[in-house]
C-alpha cells in the first residue's frame, strides 16, 4: 500500500508545483504553526536562501489537507512522511526558491499597489455587497500567523513566478521537422498474424491422482476459503403509509391557516416578455416603433429579434435595475428602456399576478398535507425515541417489535456482500450496506444502536451468531479443487504449445497451417500504430511489445483462458504526401508536452545558477520523526 501511495504522491506534487500551491487563503485552523520556538537548522539551500527545518514543517504541514484529499481522510502525519510528502514539499520549495532569486535576477518587481489591487479583487475576500472585507482578511492573516508584509511578500513573489510561467507556457507551435519525425515514427502500421489458442479445448489431460489433488489444495488453500458469516435479525420502522392513519379534522386546517399567513401570504408576480439591445439608440427606436403593446411579440419577430418570456417574476427573481420600473408599469404596457449590465431592456408586462394571501378553498388540500406530514415527522419522532430507551433498558428486538409495531427480518447466514452460504445474493435486506456494516461491527447476541437509513427508514440489527471464515475440508471442497487443476493444467499445457506453434513460426511455416486445429482460430489484426486505437485481437497484454518488433518477429502472450502467437506481418509507413488525421495527434501532443519540457529544461538551467544542497541526514531524520507536530 505505501509503494502506491509513493506512486499517487508523484502526480499530486506535479500538479502542485505547476499551481505554485496556493495557501494564502488555505483555512485549516492551523495558524499555530508559525508559531513557537524556531528550529533555524538548514535543511537546504539554494543559491542564497536557506530553509530551515521550521519552515519545511510549516509548509509540509500546509499541505496535509490536499494529501488527505488525494490518498483519504484517515492519512496521518507519520504516514505522510513516509510516503514522500515531505521529500515533494522540500522539491517544491526548492523550486519556489530557485524562481524567485531568478524573478529577482531578471528585475520582475511587483510593487505593492498591484499585489494589494489584486488581493481586492479576489471573491474570497469580498463582502456580500462585493466591497473588500478588510477584517476577513486578518482574520486570515490571524489564523495563518502571517502578518500583512509577509502575505504580500509572497503573493509578490507569487506573481512573479506566473510571469515566468507564463511565459514558459505559452503555446509554441512544434517544429515541422520534429512533428514529421514523431509522425513517421508513430504513425507506421503494424499489421500482425494472430493466432488464439483457447485453453477450454485442451482435453487430454492425465488423470490427477489423489496425492497430487491434495497437494494442489494445500498449495492454494486461500481459493476454498469460507467468508466469515453473520446470522441477524433486524427490526425496521418504515414510515411509508403512516400518513394515511392520521386524521387531520377541519379545524386543525382552519387554525393552521390562520397561524401561517405569512407563510401562505404569496408575493406580486408578473409575466414579461422582454428584448435586450446592446445599444440605446436601438432600444429607444424599437421602443418607439411599436404600434400598440400588445404588438410586442409580433414587431420584434418582424425585425428579426428574438423576445424572451419569464414566467411569474417577483421581486427576489427580476434583475435589480429592473424591478422598480417594470413593477410600476400597469398589465399590459410597455416599458421604456432600462438599462443594466446586460445592454438595454424593453419590457412588456403581459401579466400580473396579484400576491396576498390565499383563501382557505384554495390551499386546503396542501395544509391538509402538511400538517399530516407533521404529524409524521412527531410520530417517527416519539417512535425512535422509544425504540432507543426499550433497547437500553434490555428489551429484545421481538419485544420491540411487538410493542412499536416494527417489521422483523431473519437471516441464518450472511457474508459481508450480502450473500447466503451457497453463495447467492440475498435481495431483501433493508438498507443493505448500513445493515452489513453495522451487523459486521457487533459482537454475538449484541443489539445495535437505532439507526436512521434515510427516506423515513430506521432499522436496529441484532448479531445472533457469528461462524467464522474457514477453509473447506478437502472433501467438501473436491470438486472445486478438480475443476481448478484441470483450468491450471490446461494454461500450463497451452503455453507450452503456444510455444512451439512459436517456434515453427520462426522456422517459416505459414500461420494459415494451424487453422484446422482444435480450438485455434488465426486472424489478421487491422493495421494498428502508437497513435490508432489497439485491434481487440490483440491482447492487451502483447500491445506494448508488438512496436518493438521487426518484421516476421513473433512473440507469445498469455490472455484470459486464452494463449496468444503473434507474427508481425508487415509494417506500414506513412506517406507525407498524405498524411492522416492522426498526424493532428502528434501535433496537438506536442503542444502540450513542450511547455512542461521548457519547464524542466528551465528548472536545470537554474540549478546551475542557484547550486542546491540538501543535508540529506537532517531531512530522512524529519521523515522519521512521526506525529509529534500539532495538526
Amino acid at each position: 500500500m505505501l509503494q502506491t501511495m509513493r506512486d499517487l504522491t508523484k502526480s499530486w506534487i506535479f500538479k502542485s508545483l505547476m499551481m505554485l500551491l496556493i495557501v494564502s487563503f488555505g483555512i485549516w485552523g492551523i495558524g499555530d504553526m508559525f508559531r513557537g520556538n524556531p528550529n533555524q537548522r538548514e535543511v537546504a539551500k539554494i543559491g542564497a536562501i536557506e530553509i530551515p527545518v521550521q519552515t519545511l514543517e510549516q509548509r509540509f504541514l500546509l499541505g496535509m489537507p490536499e494529501a488527505r484529499n488525494v490518498f483519504g481522510a484517515d492519512l496521518t502525519v507519520a504516514q505522510a512522511r513516509q510516503i514522500g510528502v515531505l521529500d515533494r514539499t522540500l522539491r517544491l520549495m526548492i523550486e519556489e526558491h530557485s524562481f524567485n532569486q531568478e524573478a529577482a535576477r531578471l528585475g520582475l518587481n511587483i510593487p505593492n499597489e498591484i499585489v494589494m489591487a489584486t488581493l481586492r479583487k479576489n471573491p474570497q475576500l469580498r463582502d456580500r455587497e462585493g466591497r473588500f472585507n478588510t477584517q476577513l482578511w486578518h482574520q486570515i492573516l490571524s489564523k495563518t500567523g502571517m502578518s500583512e508584509q509577509m502575505f504580500v511578500d509572497y503573493e509578490r513573489n507569487q506573481a512573479a513566478r506566473q510571469i515566468l510561467f507564463g511565459t514558459l507556457s505559452t503555446e509554441i507551435p512544434a517544429p515541422k521537422t520534429m512533428v514529421d519525425t514523431l509522425y513517421q515514427a508513430r504513425g507506421a502500421k503494424r499489421v500482425m498474424e494472430v493466432i488464439t489458442l483457447r485453453h477450454e479445448s485442451i482435453n487430454n489431460l492425465p488423470e490427477a491422482s489423489k496425492e497430487a489433488l491434495e497437494a494442489y489444495y494445500k498449495a492454494h488453500e486461500d481459493r476454498y476459503l469460507v467468508p466469515e458469516f453473520r446470522g441477524l435479525t433486524v427490526a425496521s420502522l418504515e414510515t411509508e403509509g403512516l400518513a394515511k392513519d392520521i386524521t387531520i379534522t377541519e379545524e386543525q386546517i382552519k387554525a393552521a391557516y390562520e397561524t401561517r399567513a405569512a407563510e401562505l401570504t404569496q408575493p406580486e408576480t408578473r409575466d414579461l416578455v422582454q428584448i435586450v439591445f446592446q445599444e440605446e439608440e436601438k432600444a429607444k427606436a424599437f421602443h418607439t416603433s411599436l404600434p400598440s403593446p400588445a404588438s410586442f411579440v409580433a414587431t420584434a419577430k418582424a425585425k428579426g429579434l428574438t423576445p424572451v418570456t419569464m414566467v411569474k417574476i417577483s421581486e427576489k427573481t427580476i434583475l435589480p435595475e429592473l424591478f422598480a420600473t417594470v413593477f410600476a408599469v400597469e398589465e399590459g404596457q410597455v416599458s421604456a428602456p432600462i438599462k443594466s449590465d446586460l445592454g438595454w431592456h424593453v419590457v412588456w408586462v403581459k401579466t400580473i399576478h396579484a400576491g396576498g394571501k390565499p383563501t382557505l378553498d384554495s390551499v386546503r388540500g396542501e395544509l391538509k398535507t402538511i400538517l399530516q406530514e407533521e404529524h409524521v415527522g412527531d410520530l417517527i419522532a416519539s417512535t425512535v425515541n422509544k425504540l432507543d430507551d426499550m433497547i437500553a433498558s434490555g428489551k429484545t428486538l421481538e419485544e420491540c417489535a411487538d410493542t412499536l409495531k416494527l417489521r422483523l427480518n431473519r437471516y441464518p447466514a450472511l457474508d459481508q456482500e450480502g450473500r447466503d452460504m451457497d453463495g447467492r445474493e440475498v435481495k431483501d435486506i433493508p438498507n443493505k450496506a448500513d445493515t452489513l456494516r453495522a451487523a459486521f461491527e457487533l459482537g454475538q447476541g449484541e443489539t445495535g444502536q437505532v439507526i436512521d437509513g434515510g427516506q423515513g427508514k430506521y432499522f436496529v440489527v441484532r448479531n445472533d451468531q457469528i461462524v467464522p471464515s474457514h477453509t473447506k475440508p478437502f472433501e467438501e471442497a473436491k470438486a472445486k479443487v478438480i475443476a481448478d487443476w484441470r483450468i491450471d493444467q490446461q494454461a500450463v499445457k497451452a503455453a507450452t504449445m503456444a510455444e512451439e506453434i512459436a517456434k515453427a513460426l520462426r522456422e517459416g511455416k505459414p500461420a494459415t497451417s494451424f487453422a484446422s486445429h482444435a480450438g485455434i482460430s488465426v486472424t489478421l489484426s487491422k493495421p494498428m500504430s502508437l497513435i490508432s486505437e489497439p485491434d481487440k485481437s490483440v491482447p492487451a497484454e502483447a500491445v506494448s511489445n508488438i512496436f518493438k518488433m521487426g518484421k516476421g518477429d513473433v512473440i507469445t502472450a498469455a490472455g484470459d483462458h486464452k494463449h496468444y502467437i503473434l507474427r508481425l506481418s508487415d509494417i506500414v509507413p506513412v506517406n507525407p504526401q498524405k498524411p492522416e488525421e492522426s498526424r493532428i495527434k502528434v501535433i496537438e501532443d506536442l503542444s502540450d508536452k513542450l511547455p512542461y519540457n521548457l519547464v524542466e529544461q528551465y528548472i536545470l538551467h537554474l540549478r546551475k545558477d542557484f547550486p542546491v544542497r540538501v543535508n540529506q541526514r537532517l531531512l530522512d531524520d524529519l521523515k522519521n520523526r512521526g506525529e509529534n507536530r500539532p495538526e
